[in-house]
């Protein structure tokens, strides 16, 4: 009993923090292992798996920072998200649930470290208010669903965040020097979200400056300057590495290709996308029901005179500050995404609870006594029911497509010919290693050349019938006149044409 009674009571004085949580595992549990691969979850996990198994094989860390997409370098983003996604799904065994296991772990840590941050600014009533509206945001919750470098990014960020401002200088001196400490310390975590993502974790301590201004807590701004140098000084070795290995390819890919030309919407891997510019605020109008008109009642007292008062008006300030400064940057940029509001959403769903608790402040003592039997009951009856629901076959997701089990059949059933995959299906090939195969290498092919690089009316054309060659290419844009030969097998996302070296067809 007296054991009973301490974790009860343990339960009861983390609850600010644990509740989001619970709601949040509730909310990953059902159909976690169903369904197929999103976005780019099936190239990521490939390159998480296959740098882990080089790793492993080799006893080297050289494979997990310098990563490899099948037979090609790839340099489009900073490894740690890799890293940690292909650990879990190393030692827990590939699965679709391990796979998102890794993006629950990194929503769960924003959860933590945004209500951490709300606790010392407005109490806890406001941080679990907030955390069960972050838990409960669709556009933040499904990206668990997937493996997102954003919410990797986010995460870090938020610890970052909350580091600062537990850093924020008070009147004692004595334990300014530890506040200090935790200012310049703050940089480490920034430093981790500048290797899940290139360069945009920067702006977080600007808009914290801009914050501090505001509250004129200019001794604090110093320390923040640190810790940005603490975060440079982090994420700086492996870019210089990379660069001094890859020279000036790095910085093409890296500087030129994912950051500029996807801040002005020419990157190669984005043709066309061009999103209008309230693109970003018809995602939060359609998407943040019902917290959206909490949010913006909380966002209008700082144009009313009646405002809260203390640490509420000024997390109020730094809801405002951040979420307005990260909208306006991500709608200047012509590549959009809606996996790049994550970022938004954790000081977001502050203003949400901050208004909501400041409208019950009349109900406190039933709040308080409520709080304690949700706690208690609904956050482990909330899990309870997501594990109740993963025995239920619920249609969550869009279904695995079967056609690569069949294109394994094909292959296999002919193991004297090769498999190699066009430069356009390369991305979609990546399906094969999360069935447990190579990666096909990827070959250059030009117009109406074999992609053994001869032409097949060609008189140097070997006569000789041969075993052939099957190559993988993308379904929208296969093109018979570029890619001859037989269409052995055609899907909703790739093609699998036959190449064989037959007679001169002079």
């Amino acid at each position: 009993m007296k054991i009973a009674g301490l974790v009860t009571r343990k339960a009861i004085r983390h609850r600010w923090w644990m509740l989001p949580l619970m709601l949040l595992i509730a909310l990953w549990l059902p159909a976690a292992d169903q369904g197929g691969y999103r976005t780019d979850t099936h190239y990521y996990a490939a390159i998480a798996l296959q740098a882990w198994k080089a790793a492993l094989s080799y006893a080297s860390v050289t494979p997990l920072l310098d990563l490899r997409a099948g037979d090609r370098v790839y340099m489009n983003k900073p490894p740690l998200a890799f890293i940690l996604h292909g650990e879990i799904i190393t030692w827990l065994g590939l699965s679709m649930w391990t796979v998102r296991l890794g993006s629950l772990l990194a929503a769960m840590l924003t959860c933590v470290a945004t209500s951490i941050l709300l606790r010392r600014l407005a109490g806890w009533r406001v941080a679990m208010m907030s955390g069960l509206v972050l838990a409960t945001t669709v556009e933040f919750f499904r990206y668990t669903r997937a493996i997102s470098l954003d919410l990797w990014q986010c995460a870090f960020v938020m610890i970052s965040l909350a580091m600062l401002v537990m850093g924020i200088p008070r009147d004692d001196k004595n334990e300014n020097r530890l506040r200090r400490g935790w200012m310049v310390a703050a940089g480490v975590p920034l430093g981790l979200a500048l290797l899940c993502k290139p360069f945009m974790a920067l702006l977080a301590p600007l808009l914290f400056i801009a914050w501090l201004a505001l509250r004129r807590k200019h001794s604090a701004i110093l320390m923040t300057i640190a810790a940005m140098i603490v975060g440079v000084a982090v994420a700086l070795p492996w870019h210089v590495w990379m660069w001094h290995i890859h020279g000036d390819e790095f910085l093409r890919v890296y500087v030129q290709n994912q950051s500029i030309d996807r801040a002005v919407g020419n990157a190669g891997d984005m043709p066309g996308v061009q999103e209008p510019w309230w693109f970003y605020f018809n995602v939060i109008a359609t998407t943040y029901a019902p917290w959206l008109l909490s949010a913006i009642c909380g966002g209008s007292w700082l144009l009313r005179r009646r405002r809260p008062s203390g640490g509420s008006f000024a997390l109020m300030q730094l809801a405002v500050v951040w979420s307005v400064a990260w909208l306006i940057v991500l709608t200047v940029f012509d590549g959009k995404s809606s996996r790049y509001t994550v970022i938004i959403w954790p000081l977001l769903s502050a203003m949400s609870g901050l208004w909501i608790v400041h409208q019950s402040q009349g109900a406190a003592g039933m709040m308080r006594t409520v709080g304690r039997y949700v706690m208690l009951w609904l956050g482990p009856a909330a899990v309870f029911t997501g594990v109740l629901l993963t025995t239920v076959p619920l249609n969550i997701h869009k279904p695995r497509d079967f056609a690569w089990d069949q294109l394994l059949k094909e292959v296999d059933a002919h193991p004297d010919r090769e498999l190699v995959c066009t430069q356009r299906a390369h991305h979609i090939a990546a399906n094969l290693v999360m069935l447990g195969r190579t990666w096909p290498p990827m070959m250059e092919e030009s117009p109406g050349m074999l992609l053994t690089g001869m032409d097949a009316s060609s008189p140097e054309f070997p006569s000789a019938a041969g075993p052939g060659t099957y190559v993988l290419d993308h379904a929208q844009e296969y093109d018979p006149q570029r890619l001859p030969g037989d269409l052995i097998m055609k899907s909703e996302m790739f093609v699998l044409v036959l190449q064989m070296k037959s007679a001169n067809p002079k």
